[in-house]
């Protein structure tokens, strides 16, 4: 009988040894996951610029031109209350989104600026237009990251005035002719 009951506690110690085998092997493997597959990354491209110009005035009252994301105009203005537009058109041809982040016009002196405004229309899509004047330099708080999504088209349009200054020794002695430039930035969205 002792001999039956040593055989039955070999017995008993070799199957809970089994099952506890059996028990580590499969927590083992349960806790392996692999996983396969593939993925496609499409390329993407940015590609915003002004695609095209135009202006109300005559070709001898205004001249422009463009290139990338600069628009180059030069401008006669005779006489105060003389006003003058040009109109750059924008597209965002590649497959980013973007934002507008400044607007840069250069080319006016500080003497000129005593008898100059400028103002601007901006419709970056259908959704805003932004109307922008007053000091050229508190624009870009109003045009910070205004999105312009891949596909969109747009436009900014700059009205140059030739107003009367308030001293009349601040008024041109010669006629002028403004070579001006605006210039758009923008960034990834």
């Amino acid at each position: 009988m002792k001999k039956e009951k040593n055989v039955q506690l070999i017995i008993i110690t070799i199957m809970a040894v089994i099952v506890a085998g059996m028990s580590i092997g499969f927590a083992a493997f349960s806790q392996s996951l692999t996983i396969t597959g593939t993925a496609n990354v499409d390329a993407s491209s940015w590609s915003v610029k002004i695609v095209g110009s135009s202006s109300e005035s005559s070709e001898d009252e205004v001249t422009h031109s463009y290139t990338g994301t600069t628009g180059t105009f030069t401008m006669l203005l005779d006489k105060p209350g003389t006003t003058r537009d040009v109109k750059f058109d924008i597209a965002n041809e590649g497959t980013l989104d973007a934002k507008l982040t400044h607007i840069t016009v250069s080319g006016v002196s500080e003497e000129q600026w005593k008898y100059l405004e400028i103002s601007a229309e901006i419709m970056l899509n259908d959704d805003e237009t932004i109307y922008l004047g007053g000091d050229i330099d508190d624009w870009n708080d109003y045009i910070n990251n205004n999105e312009f999504k891949a596909g969109d088209a747009g436009h900014i349009k700059l009205d140059v005035t030739y107003t009367q200054p308030s001293e009349a020794t601040d008024l041109p002695t010669e006629t002028q002719f403004l070579n001006l430039s605006v210039t758009l930035s923008f960034e990834q969205l």
